[in-house]
């Protein structure tokens, strides 16, 4: 029929829309004829026609007759269809978004180039919560003097650094000293960390870094947030070794504090 490509493309079965077309064309009628229109089997012409009611394309009429008739409803009702079609192809999106950073690492190792993907935002500090679950790696972490979040940021942070820890995923940090230093690592030993502290002229980073496997997220909190997460075996290794030289010239917070205060 003229329509059928149209109907189908937007959701229709080949069927479906045949049947709602005879009814477009010829109003009220029964099952029964309908089905000798569209040369079908009168049993799945009424399957079809429940179908066509539930999607608000038909309505069923059982008052002026004996036998129940059938006709269109408006077909601006067909909008409906594309609204639900947009929403399919939402989640699509949204779930090809979440497979394609993988898909890419995944890519570019194979070909031995680095993977970098950029965020904006709070979204870029929550993909990386997310990336450290999946990899299950032990982290290495250096704070930035900016790491400071506001009290919902800091209780979305807590849950996920809990869910980090409730997966066995163990933390070496170093941290500059800060006013709050005493305060943070009262909960660190539940929450897997091992931290050392250098004074803030020695360490008086504007952005923070993450390594975790092979990927580094580097973090910038001085202004805008916006993150970068690389993952390159290469860079992984050399960051984790100027780490390593940091965390040989950093001392244990107890020390500090029983020192300086």
């Amino acid at each position: 029929m003229l329509h059928d490509n149209i109907l189908v493309d937007l959701g229709l079965s080949k069927e479906q829309s045949q049947v709602y077309e005879v009814l477009l064309e010829f109003g009220y009628l029964p099952a029964r004829v309908i089905a000798n229109k569209v040369n079908l089997s009168r049993p799945l012409v009424y399957k079809i026609l429940d179908q066509l009611i539930i999607n608000g394309l038909v309505r069923k009429d059982e008052s002026k007759t004996k036998v129940a008739v059938f006709y269109p409803e408006h077909p601006n009702n067909l909008k409906n269809l594309i609204e639900i079609k947009e929403k399919e192809i939402e989640k699509i999106k949204e779930s090809f978004e979440m497979m394609y950073s993988r898909l890419l690492s995944e890519y570019n190792f194979y070909v031995g180039k680095p993977n970098v993907l950029f965020y904006e935002g709070k979204k870029g500090v929550t993909r990386v919560h997310d990336e450290i679950i999946e990899e299950n790696k032990d982290i290495l972490l250096i704070r930035s003097i900016f790491d400071r979040p506001t009290e919902l940021e800091g209780k979305e942070l807590d849950k996920r650094i809990k869910e980090q820890a409730e997966n066995g995923i163990h933390t070496r940090a170093i941290t500059p000293v800060t006013p709050y230093l005493s305060e943070s690592i009262k909960t660190d030993f539940e929450k897997l960390v091992t931290r050392r502290v250098l004074p803030k002229d020695k360490l008086s980073l504007p952005s923070q870094i993450t390594i975790f496997g092979y990927k580094i997220a580097i973090t910038s909190y001085k202004e805008e947030i916006f993150t970068t997460i690389i993952e390159s075996k290469d860079i992984s290794e050399t960051f984790t070794v100027l780490f390593e030289y940091l965390w040989s010239t950093a001392i244990d917070p107890e020390e500090w504090l029983q020192t300086n205060t």
